[in-house]
């Protein structure tokens, strides 16, 4: 058998160099501490339900629970402080950064887990509720943001994406020991949701699961796919066209050049709320959307320079009403599962 290759220190190695690296030869094999803890705490969370599972946890791509599984994957970019910023920089986003998202996750995680250990996609209420686990995945959603039929735990409304999610994501608010559940979605349309949950939970109580796949999928360990390759997958994902990033640089460099300049980012944090409204009223686009589209400006152009005195809560209404088409046409409205 040849021996496994591993790389240098990840600090000492040119990004030429990393990019052209296996993944399994990162040397990053074990879950970082932090994480150890927080599944710890939520354990504990399992145990006062009186709920008997116990996860795995082991270093994958990203958050996983393989289906039929009683584990959980973590994104080995959690295990090294460079690869941390590279995926910052290159998708845009990390998830799990610290403990407390990281439980977070886990607690999502961890309602597959029990979805797989007991079966539950089969039970008939569960299905009337939630919806069929059999639905195709799609790609991307759209979200709702005022709606009341979903909880509210990870961020972009991810429980609108899928009835697996949904039931995931109502799981981990009725796990959290801080959610106070009843009193926050008193009144709520996923209420019903939650209600059920803590039935089946109850019913569930002591119950040990049924046999399942104790093998791991999806390890860091047996994937030689290239750190470059990685990314470029995930900002394949994520990252849609430039062309309306492209159009937004284009149309300020060309209104605003005086020597006096200011962070986009500042300026839309400051005024934002005064701008959505012109926005939708002009584009006929709902003020939700309108939010998300300056959340995305902020986001991707946090460090476009625009003039300090030009830029009034008017002109700036009308540049952007001029790019919400790109922002609708390019599909950077939907949320990406």
């Amino acid at each position: 058998m040849q021996k496994q290759k591993f790389c240098k220190d990840l600090n000492q190695i040119s990004i030429e160099e990393l990019f052209k690296i296996p993944l399994n030869q990162l040397r990053i094999f074990q879950v970082p501490d932090y994480i150890k803890e927080a599944l710890e705490e939520v354990k504990k969370e399992l145990k006062a339900k009186h709920i008997l599972i116990r996860p795995k946890i082991w270093v994958s791509e990203e958050w996983i629970c393989p289906d039929g599984t009683a584990g959980i994957g973590v994104p080995f970019y959690l295990g090294s402080k460079r690869l941390l910023r590279m995926e910052k920089k290159e998708v845009g986003f990390v998830e799990g950064e610290t403990k407390e998202k990281a439980k977070k996750l886990i607690r999502h995680e961890l309602g597959h887990v029990v979805d797989n250990l007991f079966r539950l996609r089969r039970n008939r209420e569960r299905i009337n509720i939630f919806g069929k686990n059999s639905k195709k995945y799609p790609n991307r959603y759209d979200i709702q943001p005022y709606s009341k039929n979903y909880v509210r735990h990870l961020k972009d409304g991810y429980a609108q994406g899928h009835p697996a999610e949904d039931f995931a994501e109502t799981f981990a608010v009725w796990l959290d020991p801080q959610s106070n559940w009843k009193k926050k979605y008193q009144n709520w349309g996923c209420l019903k949701k939650l209600l059920y949950m803590d039935q089946l939970m109850h019913s569930l109580q002591g119950v040990q699961p049924i046999p399942y796949d104790k093998n791991t999928y999806y390890e860091i360990r047996s994937m030689d796919k290239t750190y470059g390759k990685y990314l470029l997958e995930r900002k394949k994902k994520f990252n849609l066209k430039d062309t309306f990033w492209d159009n937004l640089k284009e149309g300020f460099n060309c209104r605003f050049k005086t020597n006096e300049k200011m962070k986009i980012k500042h300026f839309l944090s400051r005024y934002g709320k005064e701008i959505i409204g012109p926005v939708s009223f002009q584009t006929k686009l709902p003020k939700y959307l309108v939010k998300r589209m300056l959340d995305d400006i902020k986001k991707n152009n946090s460090d476009l320079m625009i003039d300090r005195i030009l830029p009034s809560k008017k002109i700036m209404s009308y540049h952007i009403i001029d790019k919400a088409n790109a922002f609708i046409n390019e599909g950077r409205h939907f949320i990406r599962l």
